[in-house]
């Protein structure tokens, strides 16, 4: 699997399935977390519809996220193993990006998430299987749902009643229903329950074990599209290892046909992806041309958006400066 999906996968409370080989790991986007899922039916146990418990006060709603984003980021670090570091140093940094995001979109109009609702979000992510931590069912272990219909204004997901906000966090535009498939994907390439985003933008099923694949017809995590068949990505150094790559979350990558043992590197460190002990930097942190990771941009420093450096999470890439996350008065 790709760090580039694995990131995507884990954008909002977060996760991600089937992948391509990993290449240009120093230029993957950022890892952020789910702030809601998309499931079409029922609210998340926990989260009745209507107002927050007057019993949540600032103190209880802060300690119930960050009691999920904990839980998150330590599965996300089970889960992933060695591939975890390429977003995040530690656990602790996980959560303190997280813990922003999260309560972020808790502030947003509409919200109604209680202290209960994040509680029982974590309980159902400690729950999850690696195998489905991974899976576009992963994705939808926390719905936090609000008040706001289709159409209606949002930046965040948890405002909408659908689970899915048509906007990024740099625009604004309204609460979606959650995209069929075959239907185009909506912002932050969110589809519905059971759907992953493919290529051509378009919400798809996945290919299992052995069956057919391609760009738009990706494999169930944790397999790779091999010659156009999933099939598991090799795990031992030393394994010949096609354009699908090695498995990552064992701490391989393919360079030139073999798998290579990988390593990650901070700011000052080495980044050199090629031969058989390849560095790559993490998330946010440019290789320059004399193979050496560059410091993470800040808010207010220039990002390529597309391109390194990227903003690390939870700041955006805004006209091409990095941004804190906008205020809930900017789409009202």
């Amino acid at each position: 699997m790709s760090l580039r999906r694995a990131a995507l996968l884990f954008s909002a409370l977060a996760c991600a399935t089937a992948c391509t080989a990993l290449i240009g790991l120093e230029d993957l986007p950022p890892a952020p977390m789910y702030d809601a899922g998309p499931t079409p039916t029922a609210t998340t146990p926990g989260q009745e519809a209507g107002p927050p418990d007057a019993g949540d006060g600032a103190a209880a709603i802060q300690a119930a996220i960050a009691e999920y984003t904990r839980a998150f980021c330590a599965r996300y670090k089970e889960c992933r193993g060695p591939d975890f570091e390429f977003s995040f140093r530690n656990v602790d940094d996980c959560v303190a990006a997280n813990n922003v995001s999260v309560a972020w979109g808790h502030a947003m109009p509409g919200s109604i998430a209680t202290a209960k609702s994040y509680q029982d979000c974590a309980a159902n992510v400690r729950a999850l299987t690696c195998a489905t931590f991974g899976s576009s069912d992963g994705e939808f272990a926390c719905a936090l749902r609000g008040t706001r219909k289709v159409d209606e204004r949002c930046l965040a997901n948890q405002q909408c009643e659908s689970g899915i906000c048509g906007s990024d966090e740099n625009t604004c535009r309204g609460c979606v229903n959650p995209p069929d498939n075959g239907q185009p994907c909506a912002a932050g390439d969110q589809c519905g329950a059971g759907l992953v985003c493919n290529s051509a933008k378009r919400c798809v099923t996945q290919a299992g074990t052995n069956q057919s694949c391609s760009d738009e017809k990706p494999c169930v995590y944790p397999d790779g599209c091999d010659n156009g068949t999933c099939k598991p990505l090799p795990a031992t150094a030393g394994a010949p290892c096609s354009a699908a790559g090695c498995d990552t979350t064992k701490g391989f990558v393919c360079v030139g046909g073999t798998c290579r043992t990988y390593t990650i590197s901070g700011p000052g460190g080495s980044c050199v992806t090629t031969g058989n002990a390849p560095q790559y930097c993490r998330f946010g942190v440019a290789c320059s041309d004399a193979g050496v990771c560059a410091d993470a941009p800040k808010e207010g420093d220039a990002c390529g958006g597309t391109s390194p450096p990227y903003c690390p999470w939870p700041l955006r890439c805004v006209n091409e400066k990095c941004a804190a996350l906008p205020a809930a008065s900017t789409c009202q």
